[in-house]
């Protein structure tokens, strides 16, 4: 009965400080007369997931023989600046298939089991299996775990969808203008959540709440050293729109002995749409300054031979790039920029992928499902491409609903699914800038380097060429550097 109220107290104050705790950290902390104490201590190093090994730190430890100590190695204390790629898809070869139905069937079967294995992780989810619910009383709440196969209205007005997991499938219903209505509404095709729900027969049940696999509230971690990093996008290089004098003005400015913020600059990321392409669009062809894409890449090349050497710089792709349409989109091969490899070293990364700077993880991601996010979430917007990079991170997933427009490979290897927790969520696409704080994150939206586009022009779409972003991994402040008109915004 003790360790029971035990185990009640400690869920309150981790629900309190936003912790999560596995369920064996909850019962191994209940069984200790300081949990209190270690959780507090827990929470102030900026743990946000408590485990088993992190509660045995605290644990007594058997004394060892004192040993001689060690002489201090010079330099330890510098932080490592070395880029380490801890995620990409190199080449199409990394996740190509033949594409038939099971391989699509083992792709969605990864998914659910690495985003259940997260949403069951938290000590606030206990779920029953999908066919244990013909089990409980009618009425009975309960939670379980589902992927979203279906999404529509009832003829009463209800919001009804059809979840499923390995072995069963059910319908939850949110009635009209309740709150539960209101979560249901955010739920887009093939999410993995886990539903509170009332039991109201063997097919069908209530929805009460709806989690998604999310990333955890934490402190954001910081570096004990000023070092930035600068990430623009989409510069469209090969296009009559490109804007090359703003481009230079960038170029003139990280080159600068005088600017001091520019001298501390460690990285530069560019996340996809580096050239224009070639046959991406109709008519495509007569808004094009080098109708050749090696050329158009020579011409990349030469831009970034003028950033400094001891800039590291990292190349994710667009769908304008030499590379595949569909999710995940592999690096860009390397003899597009054998110009730029003889003289340099460069990392090309796939999009979406995940490299550690610093000791930071920043997710890259070019941005092409956002489309597909818009056309499912009404509340978004083009203009806030932010809102449209936190519903990702919500769902630790990039790819939007199988079906809709976008193309996607057969990903049985995880590229799409978010299991690295970022530091910084990196994104381009939509042309037009924004920033954000989710949960201890830092996430940009960068512009572009491309005039308006008669296209955007007829959709009423104004992009927001010329900006950079510069980011203190020290304090997290964003600086905004605009090379089309010169202001520059904190």
């Amino acid at each position: 009965m003790q360790i029971g109220k035990t185990i009640e107290r400690i869920k309150e104050l981790a629900a309190k400080d936003n912790l999560i705790i596995t369920k064996n950290a909850l019962e191994t902390l209940a069984k200790l007369s300081n949990c209190e104490e270690i959780l507090r201590k827990l929470a102030e190093k900026n743990r946000d997931i408590i485990t088993t090994e992190l509660i045995e730190e605290f644990l007594p430890k058997p004394k060892i023989p004192a040993t001689k100590p060690k002489a201090k190695i010079e330099g330890t204390s510098k932080v490592d600046t070395s880029v380490k790629v801890l995620k990409s898809c190199n080449s199409i070869e990394e996740s190509s298939s033949a594409g038939k139905a099971e391989n699509f069937l083992q792709m969605f079967r990864h998914r659910f089991i690495v985003l259940k294995k997260i949403l069951s992780s938290r000590h606030t989810i206990s779920a029953i299996p999908i066919k244990g619910i013909k089990n409980l009383r009618e009425r009975e709440e309960f939670t379980t775990i589902g992927m979203v196969n279906r999404k529509w209205r009832t003829k009463l007005g209800h919001l009804a969808l059809e979840i499923e997991d390995m072995d069963s499938r059910i319908i939850a219903v949110a009635r009209a203008k309740s709150h539960a209505e209101e979560v249901a509404e955010k739920v887009l095709l093939d999410d993995v959540i886990a539903l509170t729900a009332v039991k109201l027969s063997d097919e069908i049940i209530a929805i009460k709440e709806i989690e998604w696999p999310d990333i955890p509230v934490r402190r954001a971690r910081r570096l004990n050293k000023e070092i930035f990093l600068v990430t623009t996008s989409d510069l469209h290089v090969g296009s009559k729109l490109f804007l090359e004098k703003e481009f230079y003005k960038f170029l003139d400015w990280i080159n600068n002995p005088e600017e001091e913020l520019a001298g501390k600059i460690k990285y530069l990321i560019l996340s996809g749409d580096n050239v224009d392409g070639i046959g991406i669009y109709p008519q495509q062809i007569e808004e094009l300054e080098i109708p050749n894409i090696k050329e158009q890449y020579e011409r990349l090349s030469e831009l970034l031979l003028e950033v400094p050497k001891d800039i590291e710089i990292i190349i994710c792709p667009g769908q304008h790039d030499a590379v595949r349409w569909a999710d995940p989109q592999p690096a860009i091969p390397k003899e597009f920029f054998e110009p730029l490899l003889k003289e340099r070293k460069i990392h090309l990364v796939s999009s979406p992928s995940v490299v550690k700077v610093a000791n930071l993880n920043v997710l890259i991601y070019h941005g092409v499902c956002y489309h597909d996010i818009i056309e499912q979430l009404s509340y978004l917007r083009l203009t806030e491409p932010e809102k449209i990079m936190v519903e990702i991170l919500k769902r630790r997933n990039f790819m939007a609903g199988y079906g809709i427009s976008r193309p996607y490979v057969p990903d049985t290897a995880g590229y799409l699914l978010i299991e690295h927790e970022p530091d910084i969520f990196i994104s381009g696409d939509l042309h037009h800038k924004g920033v954000a704080n989710y949960k201890g994150r830092i996430l940009i939206s960068n512009g572009t380097f491309q005039g308006q586009t008669t296209y955007q022009r007829e959709q009423g779409h104004v992009p927001t060429p010329g900006v950079v972003y510069a980011v203190n991994l020290a304090t997290g402040q964003i600086l905004e550097k605009n090379f089309l008109g010169g202001s520059n915004n904190e």
